[in-house]
């Protein structure tokens, strides 16, 4: 069965759906909620994120007026803002801090290589995953560079 709710922002915006309720209340509320944030456009940085406190309330006529009961309220995280390039440099340093500067290079044009069209993040993921696979190459290669 659809029940028609509102989600209230705290800046006043709001967002009208009619929702299908099942017995996943928790899940459909908090998706509600979320899509609401994602509608009006709100975001966070990554250092300081936010939380958007949401009201919902059902609609239900009542003599033929539309009256909102309060349903429930969610705290629901903002979406990240694009990541700006010095954000993304800042990322991108602190991965490449974790192996030999001989590397980077590497790191660097193969992450980008594959991943900048899909965004900054993506670049990051990229490079987060080489370094990760790389840190122990690189171990057992000082291992057996200063022990042999």
């Amino acid at each position: 069965m659809k029940v028609s709710f509102v989600a209230t922002l705290p800046d006043g915006f709001e967002y009208f759906d009619d929702i299908e309720m099942d017995h996943h209340y928790d899940v459909t509320m908090r998706d509600f909620a979320t899509k609401a944030v994602r509608t009006h456009g709100t975001t966070t940085n990554r250092k300081n994120p936010v939380n958007v406190k949401v009201k919902i309330d059902k609609l239900v006529l009542v003599k033929g007026k539309v009256q909102r009961i309060h349903y429930t309220g969610i705290d629901v995280p903002a979406p990240f803002a694009p990541m700006t390039e010095k954000e993304f440099q800042e990322e991108l340093d602190k991965e490449l801090s974790q192996i030999p500067t001989e590397f980077h290079p590497f790191i660097n044009k193969q992450s980008w290589d594959r991943g900048h069209s899909a965004g900054y993040e993506e670049v990051l993921n990229i490079a987060q995953e080489m370094t990760y696979e790389l840190k122990p190459c690189v171990a057992k290669f000082e291992d057996r560079l200063y022990n042999s």
